[in-house]
This record gives C-alpha cells, structure tokens and sequence, in this order.
C-alpha cells in the first residue's frame, strides 16, 4: 500500500479504511515495516472531506512519521486542507495548503497548489480525442518529507517547476 516499493528496501504492510457518515467522507491509513527494512518508520494519516455545496469538496488531511525509538530514522507530523470544485461543467479548480514539521532534523515548511483542470469536450465541445488541459501553480518550500534521498533518486515535491501544464487525450 502507499509506499510499497523495491528501492531503498522500502516494501511495507499496511491498510486503510474509508467510512461514510453524510455528509462526511472519513479516510484512514497505516503503514509499517520490520525494524530489520532499510527504512522501518511507521507512517499513518487520514482525510476528513464533506461538500459544503453541491460540486465542490472541502478536505482537511494529516500525515505522522513515527520512528519507535529507533535511532536516525525520522519523526515528523503534517497536515493540509484543499477545497476543488467544479466551476461550471468542464472547468474544474483546486487548491491545497500544506505544513510538515520534520521533528528529527527540526525543519519546517509549508506549500501551496492551484490547478485547474480543462476537459475541452464537455465546456466547449471538442470532441475530436476528448483533449483535456490542466494549468497550475505551485509553490513548495523545501522538502523536508522523511526520505528524500533514499526513494530511488526519483524529484522531490520542490524540483518540479513553478508554472505547468499536461494535456492528455483519450480515445472511447
């Protein structure tokens, strides 16, 4: 689940769970591997998301990193909340904060995204490869997440650039 990879000896058990009391969506999850892995912290969250109006979504998350005591491994605690909502029908925004407080190295930072998401068949018509757009802008403070550098040299949140955009098409 979640983090279940080959590199960096980082494969995990875990399991979530999702429950429904109208109007609130509940989502929880849990991870953990042997002291013996290579990175054996334990990693637990969970999201509580209810719709303030009808096509739009408001969310508050939280993420903990616990090391048990084991020495070098990291200690840390985030949270965010993110509204997206449907504009009018094919126009979608988002927008996240974040904050994640590292406990082991004392760092802090807080990061922020807006996105909108374009399907060009349903606001203007096209329906000629279904085309899609998504423009946003993020700002992300420094990566102080546990495991940087360990995750297969794959970017961190704070390389990718500030202004962006992907376009996708889909056939069917």
């Amino acid at each position: 689940m979640c983090q279940d990879g080959g590199n960096g000896n980082v494969r995990r058990t875990g399991g979530y769970v999702t429950w429904r009391i109208a109007p609130l969506t509940l989502f929880a999850f849990a991870q953990w591997a042997d002291s013996a892995m290579a990175q054996p912290w334990t990693v637990a969250g969970g999201r509580v998301s209810f719709g303030p109006i009808p096509g739009w979504t408001l969310g508050v998350n939280v993420r903990g990193d616990a090391n048990w005591g084991i020495a070098g491994y990291p200690n840390g605690f985030g949270w965010s909340v993110d509204l997206s909502g449907t504009l009018v029908a094919g126009l979608k925004l988002t927008g996240e904060w974040a904050h994640y407080r590292n406990d082991t190295t004392t760092e802090e930072a807080d990061y922020w995204m807006v996105r909108a998401d374009v399907n060009l068949t349903e606001l203007a018509g096209v329906e000629t490869f279904s085309p899609r757009l998504s423009l946003w802008y993020k700002n992300f403070g420094p990566y102080v997440m546990p495991g940087r550098g360990v995750r297969g040299n794959l970017r961190s949140p704070d390389s990718y650039p500030i202004f962006s955009r992907r376009t996708s098409r889909c056939t069917g």
